[in-house]
């Protein structure tokens, strides 16, 4: 059975840009799990920035895991009449991990901004 180019073309695309994304978050939290605990003497570097990003890519893991599941079953058996409970619950897990990303990212800013003035 042949896949229709037009559907798929631009879904691989999407997944190609996400996994190289991705894969320069992981070399940019490498760096950053290495450097915060080493070159910052700080206590709220080590309480309070470290979890934060590690929590932050954890997060961005579970999200692209669940998203290329997703794309996966789109790509190979297109867009199926009934969905399945698994994909919904993929979509769910999605936006969740997205709104908790968001929430921690602008209350770290937030934190800061408060800090600075």
């Amino acid at each position: 059975m042949a896949v229709n180019t037009s559907y798929t073309l631009p879904r691989i695309i999407v997944v190609m840009v996400e996994c190289i994304l991705y894969g320069a978050y992981a070399v940019l939290f490498g760096i950053a799990a290495w450097i915060l605990p080493h070159k910052f003497h700080v206590s709220s570097v080590k309480k309070l920035f470290l979890p934060i990003i590690t929590v932050l890519f954890i997060l961005a893991t579970i999200n692209i895991t669940y998203d290329l599941v997703g794309e996966a079953y789109a790509i190979l058996f297109t867009i199926p009449a009934v969905e399945k409970p698994w994909i919904k619950a993929g979509q769910s897990i999605d936006l969740i991990t997205f709104m908790l990303a968001d929430i921690l990212g602008d209350s770290v800013l937030v934190r800061q901004i408060f800090a600075i003035a």
